[in-house]
């Protein structure tokens, strides 16, 4: 996983305005997971790419971290469809704006965007999506 984040991070580094200072934190000992490589850049480019849109061509940062997490009661899961046990989590922060929160429920919806015409498909958080839960499912999960 340290190697996909690097190689997009590089790519990002060439692609994104000069005015978006990107900063990558990989703390994790074990960065192994259950997931397609090509897939998970996909994600991070995705998610990266709409960080920068949310920046607005102003100056911003974008942070990028690989990290561990755990947990041992599945009432301290991050989310249900996960069984306690060890993961790699991958987190994107940008300086935007960030998510009005009367769109929030839609913003995994297929084609939903908050773009003007021509800016955007809407269909880059769908897809984030629908690749980390076949993620979650090929780990044996839901």
């Amino acid at each position: 996983m340290r190697l996909i984040v690097d190689d997009t991070v590089n790519l990002l580094r060439a692609s994104l305005p000069s005015t978006i200072e990107i900063h990558c934190s990989v703390t994790t000992r074990s960065d192994v997971v259950l997931a397609e490589p090509n897939q998970l850049q996909q994600v991070l480019m995705n998610l990266s790419t709409n960080a920068a849109h949310a920046m607005a061509g102003e100056p911003g940062t974008l942070t990028i971290a690989l990290s561990e997490f755990s947990f041992a009661l599945p009432m301290d899961a991050p989310h249900p469809d996960l069984k306690p046990g060890t993961y790699v989590r991958l987190s994107v922060h940008d300086t935007g704006a960030g998510i009005d929160r009367s769109v929030l429920d839609r913003i995994f919806d297929p084609f939903f965007t908050t773009k003007k015409p021509g800016e955007g498909t809407g269909l880059g958080l769908s897809v984030v999506h629908g690749i980390v839960r076949r993620s979650i499912r090929r780990r044996g999960h839901r």
